[in-house]
């Protein structure tokens, strides 16, 4: 197993609390604290990224070459599964596994991550596909050189290509469930519209959607919206 790495934090996996190291000094300005924060949520996106390695979702591509303008997605292998739970995060530096940065910091990984429900839908026998709508470019805008990623150059563009490309084609899929935290149910919605639209051009085409969870959701999602009456929200 993955374990948490930090020179000046360390993390209590059983309750998923980060403390600060005894005996080391507080950043004293504001650039230092700033900079310090950084640096521990890259080392928690690290780990909590290893951790979903480790519980059998692999790192898949988007493109699928060597360009070096692409992101990553993280999702079990969907070949072997009839059941499969998608997790839908839309917020503006937002990464794969984790709900909320700040929650990370504030209340700990069980409460900011997504490692929570990886596990029991896991263990529940569903497969698992944790997206990364935020990451539609790469390089510096204050360099002016930054790139559009192909196929993900925007939130809605990365969730529908994965759709078409990777979940809709997986024909042993029969049941698909969507699990979706703020802007994420916006999303939720495209896929189910864009499932809609697949079934009325191909009569092979089925709606295996057969619920959306909301979390706090940033707009209402009804049955009339999203094709069912599935959708719960909190």
């Amino acid at each position: 197993m993955a374990k948490f790495a930090h020179d000046a934090y360390d993390l209590d996996e059983k309750t998923g609390m980060l403390s600060r190291k005894d005996g080391l000094c507080l950043p004293a300005t504001a650039e230092e604290r700033n900079a310090e924060t950084c640096s521990v949520l890259e080392a928690v996106t690290d780990f909590i990224q290893a951790q979903m390695i480790s519980l059998g979702l692999m790192e898949y591509w988007i493109p699928d070459g060597e360009d070096s303008a692409r992101c990553k997605i993280f999702t079990s292998d969907l070949t072997s599964c009839t059941k499969l739970l998608i997790i839908l995060q839309n917020q503006v530096g937002s990464k794969p596994g984790l709900w909320s940065r700040s929650l990370c910091l504030s209340r700990g990984l069980h409460a900011g991550s997504m490692l929570t429900a990886i596990e029991r839908a896991t263990s529940a026998g569903y497969a698992v596909a944790v997206l990364n709508p935020n990451t539609n470019s790469v390089g510096s805008t204050l360099q002016g050189h930054k790139r559009p990623i192909v196929n993900s150059f925007s939130p809605e563009n990365h969730v529908l290509h994965v759709w078409d490309s990777l979940v809709a084609p997986s024909k042993n899929l029969n049941s698909i469930y969507l699990l979706t935290y703020g802007n994420g149910s916006s999303l939720a919605v495209d896929i189910v519209q864009r499932q809609m639209v697949r079934c009325a051009e191909n009569p092979n085409e089925t709606m295996h959607i057969r619920a959306i969870a909301c979390v706090e959701p940033s707009q209402l999602v009804d049955g009339g919206e999203s094709g069912g009456d599935n959708v719960l929200s909190s």
